[in-house]
């Protein structure tokens, strides 16, 4: 059984890259040796495990990509080519336009391989969520990721890729769920963590729920509003077409980082906040507070603002929704 992922047809594995160039060489050889070549002779052959196709192949059938590495891919070009020329005088056409066919997959691997693994954890997913943000429910869910998601920039020899997540404490659970919803995840992706964190000279035992999990094209989205790479110092306010369209999205950053019972923002980027209070016309000072749980710059929103941001998207967090009075 392929525990966890579809089982793919045999036409997919047909036109599967590693597939091809396995068994190119696989014909290349036969021709050469006029005899056949099982499974175990050709992986002997590669240099590799006896077992090396029989896995690769079940792999592929299961829904994975089955690539090989630059680097064994680059062994066993050089094995193949050495035993033809060693043999033959020469190597054949066919195996050069096909070790030229995956050198080409292996430098699009990097965009090949995150597309294709989003859609087997994730084959909901809506990975234009963020593209357009027209609606109050992408506003407010755009601010909470101003406020508690993040993107994280990873990279190895074959590719450059991010991975998107979201931080709640379990009181939260309900903004997670509904994320997870509407983007089209994996529920399974959703999982409680603990930690113990210092306050106050003691240790305190943390929990949080996190979603984490990769999609390219969302994360160039997220990127493009200001969702970027270590931003929690340096975030600004995005720019949208209408004053009205702010209102959930500051809703979203006020159930992240918002103070409850108060109109307190909390940011660790003090021109984040800058910019709310020259936008708004927010007459609060911007103050600075120190704590174990991370230093940040805070802003008192008032009640005018406020309460149109609770106005603006009716289910926002229930704890942070208390009507202020204007003066």
């Amino acid at each position: 059984m392929c525990a966890g992922r579809p089982r793919i047809n045999d036409n997919s594995l047909y036109s599967n890259p590693s597939f091809v160039l396995l068994e190119t060489i696989r014909e290349e050889l036969q021709n050469l040796h006029c005899k056949q070549f099982n499974d175990g002779m050709l992986s002997i052959f590669l240099g590799r495990d006896k077992n090396y196709v029989t896995k690769k192949y079940y792999k592929i059938r299961c829904g994975k990509l089955g690539y090989i590495s630059k680097d064994i891919f680059l062994r066993i070009k050089e094995r193949v080519t050495d035993h033809f020329y060693k043999e033959l005088g020469c190597i054949t056409e066919k195996i050069i336009k096909t070790f030229e066919d995956y050198e080409d997959y292996l430098s699009r691997h990097k965009y090949i391989r995150s597309e294709a693994r989003s859609k087997i954890y994730h084959p909901n997913i809506k990975s234009d969520f963020f593209r357009f943000i027209v609606t109050d429910e992408q506003r407010y869910y755009l601010g909470i990721m101003f406020s508690d998601g993040y993107i994280i920039k990873e990279e190895d020899e074959y590719r450059k890729y991010y991975r998107i997540g979201l931080k709640l404490n379990p009181d939260d659970e309900k903004i997670i769920d509904r994320l997870i919803y509407i983007l089209g995840l994996n529920p399974g992706c959703k999982h409680l963590y603990e930690e113990w964190q210092k306050h106050n000279n003691k240790l305190v035992k943390i929990r949080y729920f996190r979603i984490h999990f990769a999609n390219q094209q969302m994360a160039a989205d997220l990127i493009s509003w200001g969702v970027i790479p270590n931003k929690s110092n340096i975030i600004r306010l995005p720019e949208f077409p209408d004053q009205e369209d702010y209102y959930p999205f500051l809703m979203g950053c006020f159930d992240g980082d918002g103070e409850t019972g108060s109109t307190r923002l909390w940011s660790g980027s003090r021109k984040f906040l800058e910019d709310i209070k020259l936008n708004f016309r927010v007459p609060n000072e911007i103050r600075y507070r120190e704590s174990d749980y991370g230093s940040a710059w805070g802003l008192s929103l008032g009640p005018k603002l406020f309460n149109k941001m609770i106005a603006s998207y009716p289910n926002s967090l229930a704890r942070k929704r208390k009507q202020m009075r204007e003066w």
